[in-house]
């Protein structure tokens, strides 16, 4: 459903890009007295946005430790009556009417009704990446070590073995601990969250499928009058007029275009315009996320 309309593409894409994760949205109708599901828990975080009528949720205190799309450790591995005993008791009743936001943390049970008419709610879905993850990373370096490439001793040899599998421990907690396999991750993480960015696109500019991601890590204090003063990682820069307009403008977006930036400071020409984005990506402020349909996903350092 997050590829239905503009509306519903950005809101998505802006989950995405604060929360650094795929984003899913679904789209429930129900009807007066009509449960869509009993109480159950999700594998992934849920934010719950109503759009029309009105619906009860109920949270239970029960919650299911890390659940993940794997049987065993989802929703429908159990009975009813395991999940009528594990939800527990009530412990937050709301009543959503359009507008309403509520987030639902992962293997958190809940469950919501209809409580006149007919109601429509958006369900925007998280799904982070998890150590699982990082295992499957390290399957696609781990191969040129030998020692994971070496055969394992006979079974019976109870004391060689437990040895190697010492040895192929050690060597992985040693992979994990170097600062590239850190570097690796994230670039995974980053990957994974915006490899279904929606892109926008607009004409006449050729450059509209870059899109430009904020990175607000810094903090920003206005000293004077159109002035802005920026501290980032221990060093301050100080900018002023329309330099200062630029960063309070893209503090306040999490994502952007180059067509953007130029529709909303017409005062700058292009090749001044690229000048000052190179800087801010130079800075660290922004960074170009890749257009994903040309950019093949990779896991390997």
């Amino acid at each position: 459903a997050e590829r239905l309309s503009p509306g519903l593409s950005e809101i998505a894409d802006a989950f995405q890009v604060v929360l650094g994760a795929p984003v899913a949205c679904n789209i429930y109708c129900s009807w007066e007295g009509h449960r869509g599901f009993p109480a159950h828990f999700d594998t992934m975080d849920v934010f719950a946005l109503q759009i029309e009528g009105r619906k009860t949720w109920r949270l239970y205190n029960g919650k299911f430790d890390n659940p993940i799309e794997q049987a065993g450790y989802q929703y429908p591995s159990f009975s009813r009556e395991h999940h009528n005993r594990s939800k527990g008791q009530v412990v937050k009743e709301v009543l959503m009417t359009p507008g309403d936001i509520l987030y639902v943390p992962r293997g958190q049970y809940h469950d919501a009704l209809a409580t006149d008419g007919a109601s429509l709610h958006l369900s925007f879905g998280v799904t982070e990446a998890t150590g699982q993850d990082v295992i499957r990373i390290l399957l696609n370096s781990i191969v040129s070590d030998s020692l994971f490439r070496a055969t394992l001793p006979h079974f019976d040899d109870v004391e060689s073995h437990q040895q190697h599998l010492s040895n192929l421990g050690g060597r992985l907690g040693k992979a994990l601990q170097d600062t590239e396999a850190s570097k690796v991750v994230r670039d995974y993480q980053k990957k994974r969250a915006l490899r279904d960015f929606h892109c926008h696109y607009g004409l006449p500019d050729h450059d509209s499928r870059t899109i430009y991601r904020s990175c607000n890590k810094g903090t920003y204090s206005e000293s004077k009058e159109n002035q802005l003063t920026i501290t980032r990682q221990g060093t301050s820069k100080t900018v002023t007029g329309d330099d200062a307009t630029l960063h309070e403008w893209l503090y306040a977006h999490d994502y952007f275009t180059k067509a953007q930036l130029q529709k909303e400071f017409p005062v700058w020409s292009i090749s001044e315009m690229e000048k000052k984005i190179q800087s801010l990506i130079d800075d660290g402020l922004i960074e170009i996320i890749a257009n994903p349909s040309q950019e093949k996903l990779s896991t390997k350092p």
